[in-house]
């Protein structure tokens, strides 16, 4: 079965302070969702207790994923030790059970993923790594995540997928092709609707068409993946009917498998 995942940056695009983080966790329990993500650009990092967010959390009996938009390799493709072992520290405070990336400036042969297997299980061993395809070039390019994910196999480093669905658009590249070549990694899917205006980009809430690309994309996904609501989402009543909706779309999936 589907688990629905609500990111904070659905609601706001600035800082939030910690009550407001609690207040929104709250709706998105209330609205029947499994999940929440938690964005890292969106905390008050001077004041924020990690350890009070996720009691509160789980208090509301929710999955949690800590969203850190921090390069795993710098530019030269060294692994960017710090800030992720900081980023790491912060998820298990948290407790969170996974926790995201973007990927980077990974090269193969160059980046050394042994340091990015050390820091997790030194840091936090507990939470599942993920690597997200991003709107970069270098880290959105659907080869170098390839690339990546063949690698970290080789090596036996347990890093998956989260697979956005609308970022394909800004790198350019067929998600429907990347569907090919990544759907064996992925385990957590970011669904959103992308149009572009006016020589830019802009995110809107998914159309209820029942013929709607998200639908065939997200059909092409086993029925336990994880799958987000990244997109605007104006209200708590808004909200739970994407909640229901995902949910609706998953048991036409499951009869569709069982055909």
């Amino acid at each position: 079965m589907k688990q629905v995942i609500v990111p904070l940056n659905a609601y706001k695009a600035e800082r939030m302070t910690e009550l407001e983080q609690e207040e929104l966790i709250s709706a998105i329990a209330k609205a029947g969702a499994d999940g929440v993500e938690i964005r890292r650009e969106l905390l008050p990092l001077e004041t924020l207790s990690f350890s009070k967010l996720g009691q509160h959390i789980r208090f509301q009996n929710l999955f949690s994923i800590y969203s850190a938009p921090i390069e795993l390799w710098k530019e030269a493709g060294q692994f960017n030790h710090h800030l992720v072992t900081l980023a790491l520290h912060e998820a298990k405070e948290l407790g969170a059970n996974m926790i995201k990336f973007p990927l980077g400036h990974f090269q193969s042969g160059i980046s050394c993923l042994q340091e990015l297997s050390e820091a997790w299980e030194e840091e936090y061993a507990a939470c599942v790594l993920l690597v997200e395809n991003d709107q970069t070039e270098h880290g959105g390019n659907m080869k170098r995540l390839k690339a990546f994910f063949e690698n970290a196999a080789a090596s036996h480093v347990p890093v998956k997928m989260t697979f956005d669905v609308g970022n394909w658009a800004y790198t350019g590249e067929d998600v429907y092709e990347a569907l090919e070549q990544l759907r064996p990694y992925t385990v957590y899917v970011h669904l959103k609707h992308v149009e572009k205006k006016d020589r830019s980009f802009i995110t809107l809430p998914l159309p209820f068409d029942m013929d709607a690309a998200w639908r065939t994309v997200l059909a092409q996904f086993p029925n336990n993946v994880l799958t987000a609501l990244e997109f605007p989402l104006a209200s708590g009543e808004m909200t739970k009917c994407y909640v229901n909706t995902i949910k609706e779309q998953e048991s036409k999936v499951k009869q569709y498998d069982k055909a």
